[in-house]
């Protein structure tokens, strides 16, 4: 799901933790693969390596990990607010800012299959279940619903607050989300809400591990907390920009972060008091998770703004500047 944008209103000194002071040492990476996305892309959750890609009218649903299309859906992507694909890559969900519905299309035949209604305002993000049978939407009107894929039915409504991000644990037990100062999350199984933690500063971004381990919340201030997730304890807490947090994603085991943002926002006056702001600068942080030490920070073209690390570690699949999706090969951004 698209995550929630939190400005970095909040000074970087109160943070406890390493700050993001490397010098660039480059540009990005060039791409394995390059596919046109517009305004939205939707990362498979999970062990898959299956992603989504909307422009001009068509969903296109890939896999990374051999660069290859797995199939299109003709579908209307002007509007979109919420685009997820099933780990599998059989299913995509979408949703628009000017309907109530989040609705879900077959890859195979490029069909719509089912309508999921009940939200009192559009669908903000959507997220499927890893084993594919259940996907969470949250709204606007700060509601998280989860619908059961096969019978189209409501499982569960959840009231979050304002932070709208939201992620199922790689196992499917839990549905992860923040509430005002707290990470909470739901357990499926018992029915019922249970806080993780709290006195945290608002969440607008969560990543997992692949295998459940550890957990990367992304704060307003530029904030990541790094979480043992299965004993609630937390890590390592990192200032990782100065300006904006983008993105961020974890490698497979955990053991690095990735850190996309916005450097310093220069405003300049201007003649009859209209400021000029200079171009904006986007870079990638990579940090190392054991040795608590940051790897690289390389500069990005355009803005980095959703984030996904491939099942084998070997790729980062990103979405760039709202026009495209990138697979960027790992090594050069862990430094080597």
């Amino acid at each position: 799901m698209a995550a929630v944008s939190l400005s970095c209103v909040l000074a970087a000194a109160t943070v406890a933790g390493p700050k993001d002071d490397f010098a660039a040492s480059g540009p990005l990476p060039s791409a394995n693969l390059i596919v046109p996305a517009h305004d939205a892309s939707g990362l498979a959750p999970g062990s898959g390596d299956v992603f989504a890609s909307a422009d001009a009218g068509l969903i296109t649903v890939w896999d990374a990990s051999t660069r290859t299309e797995i199939g299109r859906i003709p579908c209307r992507t002007s509007g979109l607010r919420a685009l997820a694909c099933a780990p599998s890559g059989a299913q995509v969900a979408v949703g628009f800012n000017d309907d109530e519905s989040l609705y879900l299309y077959e890859t195979s035949t490029g069909k719509q299959i089912k309508a999921f209604a009940g939200h009192e305002d559009h669908p903000s993000g959507a997220e499927f279940s890893p084993d594919g049978r259940l996907v969470a939407s949250a709204s606007f009107r700060n509601s998280i619903r989860l619908w059961d894929i096969e019978s189209g039915e409501a499982k569960a409504l959840l009231k979050p607050g304002y932070d709208q991000v939201l992620k199922f644990s790689p196992d499917g037990r839990m549905l992860v989300y923040g509430r005002q100062d707290r990470l909470v999350f739901h357990d499926l199984k018992a029915a019922k809400e249970v806080t993780f933690a709290e006195g945290l500063r608002p969440v607008g971004w969560l990543a997992f591990s692949r295998d459940g381990k550890r957990m990367a919340a992304g704060h307003a201030g530029c904030q990541v907390t790094i979480w043992d997730f299965e004993n609630k304890k937390q890590l390592w807490s990192i200032q990782v920009n100065e300006s904006w947090l983008m993105a961020l994603a974890l490698s497979p085991k955990g053991d690095f972060l990735f850190a996309s943002g916005m450097e310093k926002v220069v405003v300049r006056p201007g003649l009859g008091g209209v400021n000029t702001v200079d171009p904006p600068q986007y870079s990638v942080s990579t940090w190392d998770v054991n040795n608590r030490k940051q790897c690289s920070r390389l500069l990005a073209d355009v803005s980095i703004t959703l984030m996904s690390a491939t099942a084998d570690g070997k790729s980062l699949v990103v979405h760039a500047g709202r026009k495209e999706v990138r697979v960027l090969p790992v090594e050069p951004l862990l430094g080597k």
